[in-house]
This record gives C-alpha cells, sequence and structure tokens, in this order.
C-alpha cells in the first residue's frame, strides 16, 4: 500500500491552529527578567522610602521643639544667675551651685560646734 501524498486539508488545519500557539520562550525570557528587576527596583525603592521617612520622623521626636528649648534656657537661667526674687523684702535667687556651697558649709559649721560640746 502505498502513502498518499496528497494534500489533506484536515492537517492544514491541524497546522494553523499550532502555529498560532507556539509559545516564544525567548520574548517569555524577557518579559520575566524584566518584570522581575522591576518588581526588585520598586522593593528597594519603597524600602529606600520607607528608611528615609521612618528616620526623617525619628529624628522629628528626638528634637526638641522651639517652645521646649526656650522653656529649658529660662530655666537654666533661673537656677544658675542671680535675680531678685522679692526686692522689697531683700530675697534673691542665687546659682545653685553657690546654694550647695552655702548649705554644705553652714552644715559643716554646726557639726564642728556640735562635735566638741559634750
Amino acid at each position: 500500500m502505498a502513502h498518499d501524498t496528497a494534500h489533506d486539508p484536515a492537517h492544514d488545519t491541524t497546522a494553523a491552529r499550532d502555529a498560532g500557539t507556539d509559545v516564544n520562550v525567548q520574548m517569555l525570557a524577557i518579559i520575566l527578567v524584566f518584570t522581575a528587576v522591576a518588581f526588585f527596583l520598586i522593593v528597594v525603592a519603597i524600602q529606600a522610602l520607607f528608611y528615609n521617612t521612618d528616620r526623617g520622623e525619628e529624628l522629628r521626636k528626638l528634637a526638641p521643639s522651639l517652645e521646649l528649648q526656650a522653656t529649658l534656657a529660662e530655666q537654666n537661667n533661673q537656677i544658675n544667675g542671680y535675680r531678685w526674687i522679692n526686692e522689697p523684702q531683700q530675697t534673691v535667687s542665687i546659682p545653685i551651685e553657690k546654694a550647695k556651697e552655702l548649705v554644705v558649709a553652714r552644715y559643716q559649721a554646726v557639726a564642728s560646734t556640735q562635735g566638741r560640746q559634750p
């Protein structure tokens, strides 16, 4: 039995259908690599944005406000400077370190006088 070399129309339809469904592996690989690189860059960019924003927020929280700085400076001036508390009564405020020295000297004088008595 001889093989018929005649053109089979059913074979043409299958070939045409298969030709349209061939997968272009090279193009698929290029798209996959591009997508992976784009995804990686997006993740790195988002992470960098997060850390930058997080660091800025941390610095903002740690940095004292102008109002707090002014209050601390005023308090520092009050405990480290001389000023009138009540001028008519001649009451003054002295620096804290000077006040400590005077208190220590007073208690040392009291202790030394008490130590001599029987």
